[in-house]
């Protein structure tokens, strides 16, 4: 089960056991996982960020990651719109370091009162055009292939960048992400 899993990796040394014991009482309590998900996220993003160093191709895999994050905090936010929880209670799923949301606006989104209202909100909130693009042709009812839609988001902006400097890691990253 889960808490045996946490204390294998614990036992172990796994930087996964940490994040993952933080959301155990949330698991234990009400058997959901979300809390360790987002836990997981924050580590593995924060983890990436720190080791990437200095350079046009360090800034490109940085940019792509800090777009990641964004994107999972709009994918938070409709997981958790409407569950009830206060905005103070929202902003511990936050992920840091993207730039196009912050902690303030995300809690503040947290609280409309459904899907139809955040991706309203979100689509007027944000400035990045191909951000924006997916949210406008999203229908509510296709809220399970927003994940989907992000990544060819991503993918496509990749691509992109290895077409314009096929010299760079942009096109390895692609490539991967293809």
């Amino acid at each position: 089960d889960i808490p045996d899993l946490i204390r294998f990796l614990d036992t172990w040394g796994s930087p996964y056991a940490k994040p993952l014991k933080k959301g155990l009482k949330a698991y234990q309590r009400d058997g959901g996982i979300m809390e360790m998900e987002i836990n997981i996220d924050i580590y593995i993003n924060g983890f990436i960020l720190s080791q990437i160093g200095k350079g046009p191709d360090e800034d490109l895999i940085r940019d792509a990651i800090v777009l990641r994050i964004d994107l999972q905090n709009i994918l938070t936010l409709f997981k958790i719109v409407g569950e009830g929880y206060s905005k103070e209670g929202a902003g511990g799923f936050f992920i840091g370091n993207g730039k196009r949301l912050n902690r303030r606006e995300f809690m503040d989104l947290s609280a409309v009162d459904g899907r139809e209202e955040l991706l309203g909100n979100l689509t007027a909130a944000l400035s990045d055009p191909g951000i924006k693009g997916v949210l406008s042709s999203l229908d509510t009812k296709e809220m399970a292939l927003l994940e989907e839609k992000f990544d060819d988001l991503i993918q496509r902006r990749l691509s992109r960048l290895s077409i314009i400097d096929p010299l760079s890691i942009a096109l390895g990253a692609a490539f991967i992400y293809m």
